[in-house]
């Protein structure tokens, strides 16, 4: 599996940027605490105020893209930056679709007739598949770009690369074909399995490992898939799934929920694969995101609203409880959202540093003592957003996408 960004429909995503320009930021300690000691070096932010970053990222490259840039992912191990632009016009072959080396070299581009909705490439950037607005999966060629195989689907779809399996999964996301979750495609692109739902389908993840699948559905419905895709459980929520998150294999919570409960509020809740455990807790904003960690010890969560901003870290504590780590917290809200990411240790997310006159995007990484662990400032011209990251751990690349046309690389480098 890939570490990439994994852009939503339109009506279902805001695009990029958190703008988290933070005034407070707190370590959480002990039981069900709302506050706790200061982290060291606690003041006013933005994050640079908090402490000095670990690592300095250094600068690779930096190129200018023709027309706008819609999609961007890396592979995990090897380091590919698969890159989708829409030229300016209209018309057939202005979508464009290139594979980069992790030295910015560009090794093939391939036009279009469809613009691409959502893409998804190898951890070894063996594989790589894109999904069209005209229904379409294909699977193209990475020594050129050519087109291997096209499948007509009868609903757009999200591929996912089980490179397990050598198969892809075509999520149907946004009811494009009602009753059915998923599709899953050979390597050749011949059909092997639709996948059927009793309800419509609101979230589908898939673990980093491939050993199980969720699905979240409308009225708090929950399945846990095994990797063959055949049902382990089956859960039952109190409160509509607002998002899903999955964990590795053999992890005590197995997947965690964000959960509107009418009446009551917001909970963030992780449950075991067989639902025998679960650890909850009830938050005091609302929030749209949640990702788990592969070991399923830990939860971050993202909010932006009309009481502004949040994000946190959360672990397994007794008692059925979730103990807060750490937390940041502004109060003016996000003019457009972005997804944070789990990778290890860290918890990535993109922010915007707000004046009056002026507006900076960064993309940071924190580490789970909630400290700063590095920060990339991004010099891109007022008013420009960011649009897109990829992030390889392994092979410690950060790639950052701004709507100015901008494709910055940096070396994460300890």
């Amino acid at each position: 599996m890939v570490n990439q960004m994994v852009p939503r429909p339109l009506a279902a995503r805001t695009r990029a940027a958190l703008a988290l320009f933070l005034l407070q930021i707190v370590a959480l300690g002990g039981g069900c605490s709302t506050l706790g000691r200061s982290l060291p070096g606690d003041h006013e932010l933005p994050f640079e105020g908090a402490n000095h970053p670990r690592i300095r990222p250094q600068p690779l490259w930096k190129q200018e893209i023709e027309g706008k840039l819609t999609d961007l992912a890396v592979a995990s191990e090897s380091g590919h930056i698969l890159v989708t632009q829409v030229l300016d016009g209209q018309g057939p072959g202005n979508t464009v679709v290139s594979l980069r080396e992790r030295s910015g070299k560009i090794l093939w581009t391939s036009a279009l007739d469809s613009p691409v909705r959502a893409q998804s490439i190898s951890s070894n950037g063996d594989w790589v598949v894109v999904g069209t607005y005209e229904d379409e999966l294909i699977r193209l060629d990475v020594k050129n770009g050519k087109k291997l195989w096209t499948v007509k689907e009868s609903g757009m779809c999200r591929p996912i690369i089980l490179e397990k399996s050598g198969q892809v999964l075509c999520h149907h996301d946004d009811d494009a074909i009602p009753g059915v979750a998923f599709s899953i495609f050979d390597a050749k692109g011949a059909s092997k399995l639709k996948f059927n739902v009793p309800q419509d389908l609101l979230v589908l993840k898939v673990a980093p490992d491939e050993s199980k699948i969720v699905l979240g559905m409308v009225k708090g419905g929950v399945w846990v898939l095994s990797g063959a895709f055949k049902k382990v459980s089956e859960h039952q929520l109190d409160g509509e799934i607002v998002d899903l998150a999955v964990s590795g294999n053999g992890g005590p919570a197995a997947w965690s929920a964000l959960v509107n409960v009418n009446g009551v509020g917001q909970k963030l809740i992780s449950m075991n694969a067989q639902g025998t455990s679960s650890w909850e807790q009830l938050l005091d904003s609302p929030h749209q995101q949640v990702e788990i960690s592969l070991d399923g010890r830990n939860s971050a969560i993202y909010g932006n609203g009309p009481r502004g901003q949040a994000v946190s870290l959360w672990s397994l504590a007794p008692n059925q409880r979730l103990m807060p780590l750490w937390s940041y917290r502004a109060p003016r809200y996000a003019d457009y959202n972005q997804q944070i990411d789990l990778t290890g240790d860290e918890t990535l997310l993109g922010f915007e540093e707000v004046t009056e006159r002026t507006r900076h995007s960064h993309v940071v990484a924190l580490r789970k003592s909630g400290e700063l662990d590095w920060d990339i400032p991004l010099l891109s011209e007022d008013g420009a957003y960011l649009y897109a990251r990829g992030v390889s751990s392994r092979a410690r690349l950060v790639v950052v996408g701004t709507d100015d046309g901008s494709l910055s690389a940096f070396e994460i480098a300890p």
